[in-house]
């Protein structure tokens, strides 16, 4: 009897863990983009999943329909989990196209109908067999498709022995815990059930130890802006770099180009992404995002001022911007005006003059 209690207690402390760093999570930042709600949907599946095995192991008298939500929870993780690594890519920081989102929707609808006509109460045999082996297989298929989406750029990032970029983190700290956990339910088969649990348990307790004990630290690998006092960049050479960077800008132009990454410009330079990331650091001051919109908005400055003919969008496209939003944005937050009122205010100037 103490032996079942034990496993009981560490099965659901574990949960208790998972909840717990998806509250956090919910909390922690104000604006949200949908790949954190992709994230806090993969945590709270799995904390469902595990949840009810948990209880199921101890009650096996558990009402169906608990069962039949832990099993769709587990067909859910698959799909929200493939969706969430892809909107990290770097190739899709501008949002994803409607049919990408198909894959998730399709699994959801599935569930639904499931549920409706037919539940795991009155068809309890092909739930208990066919189903969850289908549903196994299902998980398996998307993590593999996980991995395939991952591959090209961490096999790049390895030949190349560049730094790992933030997105890669957030990927591998998802990724990895998720087949762990997977692989413990796979290898409560053929073991004992309370397995899975118990070792998802241990996994969600060390991510929301982790979460919680390193964030500061965890904080400054992801965030931009990072400080490099443990190895600063000579001063020659930081100069040499400095004027490299400034000829590409000035004279290339490289500014223009709407989708230009920092992993796109070191390549150029020939240099890792975190010195790059240094460089700019050290030497300008800024990061590398507000680097590149220096030049941007410099640009826009004279085009707004020497060509009238230019709307107010067009020139944002000339300069680099992806949209007009982030373009009067940017130009008030450097000028402490819109494009318009200063282009009204050059003319005015001008006609004084």
């Amino acid at each position: 009897m103490l032996s079942n209690q034990l496993l009981f207690f560490f099965s659901a402390l574990g949960v208790f863990h998972g909840l717990l760093l998806w509250a956090y999570l919910l909390v922690a930042s104000e604006k949200k983009k949908p790949t954190d709600y992709l994230l806090l949907t993969v945590l709270l599946l799995f904390c469902l999943r595990v949840g009810v095995s948990c209880v199921y192991f101890f009650e096996p008298r558990l009402a169906p329909h608990w069962i039949q939500l832990g099993l769709s929870a587990n067909f859910l993780i698959g799909p929200a989990l493939w969706k969430y690594v892809m909107g990290l890519l770097p190739e899709r920081r501008g949002g994803l196209p409607p049919p990408a989102w198909a894959p998730l929707g399709v699994a959801l609808l599935i569930v639904i109908l499931l549920a409706i006509f037919y539940p795991f109460a009155a068809h309890f045999s092909s739930w208990d067999f066919h189903l969850r082996y289908l549903i196994h297989t299902h998980l398996t298929i998307y993590l593999l498709a996980t991995a395939y989406l991952l591959w090209p750029s961490f096999w790049q990032r390895w030949r190349s022995e560049t730094p790992w970029q933030p997105w890669q983190w957030r990927a591998v700290l998802v990724f990895l815990p998720s087949v762990a956990i997977c692989a413990c339910f796979v290898l409560s088969l053929y073991t004992s059930y309370i397995l899975g649990p118990v070792l998802t348990s241990l996994i969600f307790y060390l991510l929301a130890l982790g979460g919680f004990w390193g964030r500061e630290h965890w904080r400054s690998l992801l965030q931009p802006g990072v400080k490099y006092a443990a190895s600063p960049m000579p001063a020659e050479e930081a100069r040499v770099l400095l004027s490299q960077l400034h000829r590409l800008m000035e004279e290339e132009k490289l500014y223009r180009d709407g989708e230009l990454q920092l992993e796109n410009l070191a390549r150029q330079m020939k240099l890792s992404n975190n010195r790059l990331s240094q460089l700019v650091n050290e030497s300008a001051g800024k990061n590398f995002s507000s680097f590149v919109n220096g030049y941007r908005i410099e640009a826009a400055k004279r085009l707004l001022r020497s060509k009238a003919a230019l709307t107010v969008e067009a020139v944002a496209y000339e300069v680099g911007f992806s949209s007009k939003s982030a373009f009067y944005a940017t130009f008030k937050k450097m000028t402490g005006q819109t494009p318009s009122a200063f282009r009204k205010s050059s003319q005015n100037t001008f006609e004084d003059s």
